[in-house]
């Protein structure tokens, strides 16, 4: 009986402990698209130095949210920090491969710092 009580405990903890963790990544989530909601607004008026400050807090809170790269690359390429751009655009493809901004926009960071190599 007493191992009957303990594998229920377990098993209880143990799918409690998943649902916690599924909360604790849609929490993460939402956050890091309110977030990057907030950069958006500021890469709208062009404010890129912001934006990117709201980037990055965005993907701090869940660095899967492939959003957040490809607007902080946007606002890079904005700014003139055409690698930066690259890395962000390379992460937005890693964590996305059916991204087709992400691959438009690395490339046309490529052009602008004279790199022509995979362009065509």
């Amino acid at each position: 009986m007493n191992k009957l009580i303990l594998s229920l405990l377990v098993l209880c903890s143990s799918s409690l402990f998943s649902q916690v963790a599924s909360n604790e990544k849609l929490l993460a989530y939402s956050e890091a698209k309110n977030l990057t909601d907030k950069g958006f607004e500021k890469y709208d008026s062009q404010d890129y130095k912001v934006a990117i400050l709201d980037f990055n807090k965005a993907i701090e809170r869940d660095p899967k949210y492939y959003r957040a790269y490809y607007w902080r690359g946007r606002s890079k390429e904005e700014s003139g920090d055409y690698i930066g751009a690259i890395l962000d655009y390379n992460k937005v493809i890693e964590l996305n491969p059916n991204d087709d901004y992400a691959y438009f926009y690395r490339g046309e960071s490529k052009i602008n710092l004279g790199d022509y190599r995979g362009l065509y």
